[in-house]
């Protein structure tokens, strides 16, 4: 028998709990290190194995996260370049896998299958979860097949996908906060007038603030990530982000209503008003520049997940909150 659904179920919980908690920003990597040196633990009761383990675990994310950075920045793979990522791939699985006592020949088999299947996961998982779930079977068959255990390939496959493929897809948001530029220059129109200065400065000083806010919230929300409310909400809206994506149609509606919504809300503003969103983007955006590289993305999370698991907020409302720290309604 290749594998049971109970074991691999089992593995494959483990691992989207490592997952997660490697997403968490900061100190991420270190609770996932930990989680599975536990794991490790439990399974075989050496403490060098878990040392082992959680060090493997920290290694690996970065090495996956590394590769995926340097060839997303290539506009498009020549076939030499898509065999060498995959080769890249399959070196970290492997050596992982040694690393732990087993054979690298498995790991290696693991990592660089699931990643030279990419393109038919993502044909068949239209979710994250879901191409997280075919990349451990994926995985963890490449291993079976090659003498390996199913477990240990399909933890394999699922850490290359997601933080490889997963961790540098993109998932829209990037683009839609380009929206903002332009709205920016539209607020900056406003500050010829030394009569709305005092307005910019609030802006400016509140726009600071607000990043703290937005830690604030990362801090408070993450809880709900994991509860059965915040799990339905985070499918919806990345079912949401992966149709903004591969569907031009819906991309030109949605992007059509930001642009609407943005336009709308300059026109009835006062100018003072103005004025203070302006500050506010500017000050936020100097506030989020000057953090720590590995904390600069936390204020944006904090206010993406307070907008969707919160206020339960659509795609369009989602880049300004991210740049303003709050939409133009708040109050």
């Amino acid at each position: 028998m290749l594998f049971t659904v109970d074991a691999f179920m089992q593995s494959f919980g483990n691992t989207m709990i490592s997952i997660g908690l490697a997403n968490i920003p900061v100190f991420g990597p270190y609770l996932a290190a930990v989680f599975n040196g536990l794991q490790t633990k439990a399974a075989t009761g050496s403490n060098r194995k878990a040392l082992i383990g959680a060090y493997v675990t920290l290694w690996s994310t970065n090495a996956y996260g590394e590769i995926g950075a340097y060839y997303d920045a290539i506009e498009k793979l020549s076939a030499s370049q898509v065999a060498a990522k995959i080769a890249l791939h399959g070196m970290v699985g492997g050596i992982s896998e040694l690393a732990q006592g087993g054979n690298f020949g498995h790991g290696f088999a693991s990592a660089g299958v699931t990643q030279g299947s990419s393109p038919l996961i993502k044909r068949l998982g239209h979710t994250k979860i879901s191409r997280v779930f075919i990349a451990a079977i994926i995985g963890g068959l490449a291993s079976r097949v090659t003498g390996g255990k199913f477990a240990n390939g399909a933890v394999t496959g699922a850490f290359s996908r997601a933080f490889n493929d997963e961790k540098h897809k993109k998932n829209g948001i990037d683009e839609l906060t380009d929206a903002l530029n332009a709205t920016a220059n539209k607020l900056a129109e406003t500050l010829g007038s030394p009569a709305y200065s005092y307005h910019y400065a609030k802006g400016y000083i509140d726009g600071i603030a607000s990043v703290f806010v937005s830690l604030k919230r990362l801090y408070e929300v993450l809880p709900l990530i994991y509860s059965d409310e915040g799990i339905v909400k985070m499918r919806i809206f990345d079912y949401t982000v992966n149709q903004y994506v591969f569907n031009e149609n819906y991309r030109n509606e949605v992007n059509a209503l930001i642009t609407k919504y943005i336009d709308n809300a300059v026109s009835i503003l006062p100018p003072d008003k103005l004025a203070y969103f302006a500050g506010r983007f500017q000050g936020r955006s100097v506030m989020t520049a000057s953090l720590n590289k590995h904390i600069s993305a936390a204020p944006g999370l904090g206010e993406m997940y307070y907008g969707i698991l919160v206020r339960s907020e659509g795609l369009a409302n989602i880049p300004v909150r991210l740049l303003l720290g709050r939409t133009f309604e708040d109050e």
